[in-house]
C-alpha cells in the first residue's frame, strides 16, 4: 500500500554529488513474508511512454506484529536526505 510513483527529487548524494532521488517514504506492506520490490524508469515524451530501464531489490522480511522487534534508528541516508528537506519521519531511539 501506499504511494506507488514518484518523480525523482535533485538532491545531494552521501558524497555531495547533484543526484536525482526517488523516495517512497509511504510505502508499506501489510502481509508478513519476503518480498523484493521492482522499481521501473518511464520518460514521458509527446510520443508516449517508454520504459527505460528496471531493478529488482534485496529481498527484505516483513513480520507480523507479535514477532515485530521494533524500528531500528533511521539510516545516515534518510537523515540526509531530511537535511535537505526532504519529508521522511526520522527513528531516534
Amino acid at each position: 500500500a501506499g504511494e506507488v510513483i514518484q518523480t525523482p527529487e535533485r538532491l545531494a548524494g552521501l558524497d555531495g554529488k547533484p543526484g536525482s532521488v526517488v523516495v517512497f517514504a509511504k510505502l508499506n506492506v501489510r502481509v508478513p513474508g519476503t518480498f523484493r520490490l521492482k522499481f521501473t524508469l518511464y520518460e514521458t515524451s509527446e510520443l508516449g511512454i517508454a520504459q527505460l530501464t528496471f531493478v529488482v531489490s534485496d529481498p527484505f522480511i516483513v513480520y507480523s506484529p507479535k514477532l515485530f522487534k521494533g524500528m531500528k534508528e533511521s539510516t545516515p541516508l534518510t537523515r540526509h536526505l531530511a537535511g535537505q528537506g526532504f519529508k521522511v519521519k526520522l527513528r531516534t531511539d
